[in-house]
């Protein structure tokens, strides 16, 4: 009798493998903006956050962001030439900036509201992302901004990123998540690691679907992986570093392609900006 050589399968994944590397090439070309314009630290997402949301998102769909969000404009669909010799985003990809040193989180929220009624108005089905500082995301004000939007029926993609900062509930996850926060009239709430660029991509997709078939808002909390307890204390905190480790977790090995991709963006890059 012949013997049947039995081949060896990939680990199983709810995401396709081009996917997969789809977020981690746009992970890598988010650090080497960052590299390009020395911001050591991000103001607001870092690769994993910024990958994980703005992947789901197409050209009718808007973004509202600070203006210096290089990463966010770029993987918004914003042209990279136009992206590195302005400051101001192109409102053609719907991109649209936020004064976020001249307001409060409850005044960003209300103009991104505005651009989520205009977005329904002309073209139903859509879904409004905006990104905030968390820290700011609490009060009275913000309740009641909240409360509109739900109203409004509006689909509204809220990334708080850091949790709130306030005398009562200190800093942490301790906002109430899903159907209790609903019962008292606010959009649920989904609790990620901002680190984990997968995690952020599943929770993005719930988000994104209600938005788009529901007309319903939801609010992304993203933790620090310490603040939250989700990794080793003793792991990489490097977002990158862990997806490469999912990756091969799943039996893929991009190793070889990183150096090839971030060799040819880095020229792109030093070709396309102002001298």
């Amino acid at each position: 009798m012949k013997t049947s050589k039995r081949r060896s399968k990939k680990p199983f994944s709810l995401i396709p493998e081009k996917r997969l590397l789809e977020l981690y090439k746009s992970m890598l070309e988010c650090r080497q903006l960052r590299q390009h314009a020395r911001v050591a630290t991000p103001p607001l997402a870092d690769e994993a956050l910024n990958s994980g949301v703005l992947l789901h998102l197409d050209k009718n769909d808007l973004l509202a962001a600070a203006e210096a969000a290089l990463p966010l404009r770029y993987l918004k669909g914003e042209n990279l030439s136009h992206l590195l010799k302005s400051a101001a985003p192109d409102s053609r990809c719907g991109i649209h900036p936020l004064p976020m040193a001249k307001s409060s989180s409850a005044e960003q929220l209300y103009l991104a509201a505005g651009l989520a009624m205009a977005q329904k108005k002309h073209l139903n089905g859509r879904a409004t992302v905006v990104f905030l500082a968390g820290e700011n995301c609490f009060g009275k004000e913000w309740d009641a901004a909240l409360r509109f939007i739900v109203e409004q029926k509006l689909g509204l993609i809220i990334v708080c990123d850091g949790a709130a900062k306030n005398s009562r509930s200190g800093s942490g996850p301790k906002e109430e998540p899903g159907s209790r926060s609903s019962a008292k009239g606010l959009p649920p709430v989904l609790q990620v690691d901002r680190g984990d660029c997968i995690g952020v991509y599943r929770v993005a997709q719930e988000a994104v679907t209600h938005a788009r078939e529901y007309s319903r808002s939801t609010i992304i909390r993203a933790f620090g992986p310490r603040e939250i307890g989700a990794i080793d204390p003793h792991a990489s905190l490097d977002p990158i570093q862990r997806m490469e480790q999912y990756l091969a977790s799943k039996a893929i090995r991009p190793a070889a392609a990183k150096t090839k991709n971030l060799e040819a963006f880095t020229r792109k890059i030093k070709q396309l900006a102002p001298r």
